[in-house]
Parts: C-alpha cells; sequence; structure tokens
C-alpha cells in the first residue's frame, strides 16, 4: 500500500503501536508547486529575451529572400512576355494602275508590274506575308488569282497581270497582306481610265 498515496510515517509499529498511525494519508489536491525556472514563463517557454531578439532578423530575412525570389520569377515571366506583333508599313511600286479602251468598250492593260514591300511594327522586312491582289478582274497572265508570299527582304513581286474592266467606271485593286500573329492590312490601288 506504500507505493499507492500512502506513506509510512516511521520504522516499525510507530509511537502508538496502531496501524492507523503507522500509516496517514497523502493530502489531496494540488501537487506541491514546483520551483520555476526564471529562464522560462508561466507556460515552460524559454524567455531568452537575446535569441528572440537574434531570431527576429532570421525571420525577417527568409521573408526577405522569399519576396525577392517571387518577384524575381514574376518579373522572369513578364520579360518572357512578348509585345503584340503587327504589320507595320505596307509599300506599293506602283502608286496606281492605268487602263486604256481597246476599241470595244473594255479597259485593259496587260502588263501590270507590282512589287509590294511590307515591314513589321519594329520595321525590320517581314517574311513569308501572304499578299492577296483583288477586284477589277486582275489576274495572272495563265488566268489564277495572283498571290505571292514576301520573300528574305520583305518583298512579293508582281509582273505582267491582266487587269480588264467593262466601261470607264473603275473600281480600285485590293491588296490585301497578312501573316499569322501579325494580323492583317488592307490597301486599295486606284484604277484609272485613260
Amino acid at each position: 500500500m506504500a507505493g499507492k498515496g500512502w506513506r509510512k510515517q516511521g520504522q516499525g509499529f510507530g509511537n502508538d503501536g496502531g496501524w492507523s498511525a503507522r500509516y496517514k494519508q497523502r493530502p489531496r489536491g494540488r501537487a506541491p508547486a514546483r520551483r520555476r525556472d526564471p529562464g522560462r514563463d508561466a507556460r515552460g517557454w524559454r524567455k531568452n529575451r537575446r535569441g528572440a531578439i537574434e531570431g527576429l532578423p532570421l525571420y525577417l530575412l527568409i521573408i526577405i529572400i522569399i519576396t525577392a525570389v517571387s518577384i524575381g520569377i514574376v518579373m522572369g515571366l513578364l520579360n518572357l512576355a512578348k509585345p503584340p506583333q503587327a504589320l507595320g508599313t505596307v509599300s506599293l511600286s506602283t502608286p496606281l494602275v492605268a487602263v486604256r479602251d481597246d476599241g470595244s468598250g473594255i479597259y485593259k492593260n496587260e502588263s501590270v508590274n507590282l512589287t509590294v514591300t511590307v515591314t513589321d511594327s519594329s520595321g525590320n522586312r517581314l517574311k513569308d506575308a501572304v499578299v492577296t491582289l483583288s477586284g477589277n478582274g486582275i489576274k495572272r497572265p495563265d488566268g489564277t488569282n495572283p498571290y505571292a508570299r514576301t520573300d528574305g527582304n520583305g518583298e512579293a513581286r508582281f509582273s505582267n497581270l491582266k487587269c480588264s474592266v467593262v466601261g470607264s467606271a473603275t473600281n480600285p485593286i485590293t491588296v490585301t497582306v497578312e501573316k499569322s500573329g501579325f494580323g492583317k492590312k488592307v490597301l486599295d490601288i486606284p484604277v484609272v481610265a485613260e
């Protein structure tokens, strides 16, 4: 019984020789107060003020490093984003096309030569832009619709095109330039009846 909250008073039979005098019950309730460590607070945490002051800059340093890395990643992603590309200038070697009456009321020109030069928004010559001509019966010598791709110099050349209009009322020849990712531009070449 001595191990279950009972303690023995003295050795042998004690002073009065009776059972109750030999064993006395330990008082119930709060355990005896422990001596507090002056380096700890009521919860038992260390009160090392010097360590807390030294630890604070370490946390701040970690936060600053994480913030700097995050900003660097965002800035890197922004630098990868390219501004939208667009067609720049489209210049034509011929400002207008003249057609003449062949005597039957049909106005023709069977030797229309045209060079179209295309640049991007930065002014660099643009390769592989598709240039299409339409309107006023403009055709190649073989009768197909004229179109071409720009070369490394950004030029599309058309030669010996045929243009025919019935009557003296003319519409312009439409020049359409387009490239995937750069957009589309449409220009008109006036057709003048002589």
